[in-house]
């Protein structure tokens, strides 16, 4: 007996809760302004349908895609020859950019990156700081 009760409270909560999700646009008579409600309005209204927006891309990045990120905005020589070899795990540092101290997300890269003669010189660890909500690289330097 118990689980009807809450079984018919539970519907009747779900059916009222429909009934109120209508907008209303209610025109003042006297002065032409317009309002919106959620219930009728005494005279003059309008139902109107709103359809609920989709939630914005909260997706982030992979940390292969951050790494190409820090490879294409690092200030090698030959960015277009730079070859990633291993990407370290990400941590957060608290760094000075543009005269302020802020937290930014490090992230270890080794690349093999040509010189200023067009040899490659070897894999080195590069830390890439890069903006916590953006994924903006702030600056890419070397770990050593």
């Amino acid at each position: 007996m118990r689980w009807m009760v809450v079984a018919a409270t539970a519907a009747a909560a779900v059916w009222c809760g429909a009934g109120l999700a209508g907008v209303y646009k209610c025109t003042n008579p006297e002065t032409g302004a317009v309002t919106f409600s959620q219930t009728p309005c005494p005279g003059e209204s309008e139902r109107i349908e709103v359809r609920s927006a989709s939630a914005p891309d909260q997706s982030r990045p992979t940390i292969e895609a951050l790494a190409e990120i820090c490879v294409k905005e690092g200030s090698f020589k030959d960015p277009a020859s730079v070859e990633l070899v291993e990407i370290g795990t990400m941590g957060a540092e608290v760094i000075t950019y543009a005269s302020h101290r802020i937290v930014a997300h490090r992230l270890p890269i080794k690349v093999n990156a040509r010189n200023g003669y067009g040899g490659y010189v070897g894999a080195e660890w590069y830390h890439c700081y890069l903006s916590r909500a953006t994924s903006k690289v702030f600056m890419v330097v070397s770990a050593e």
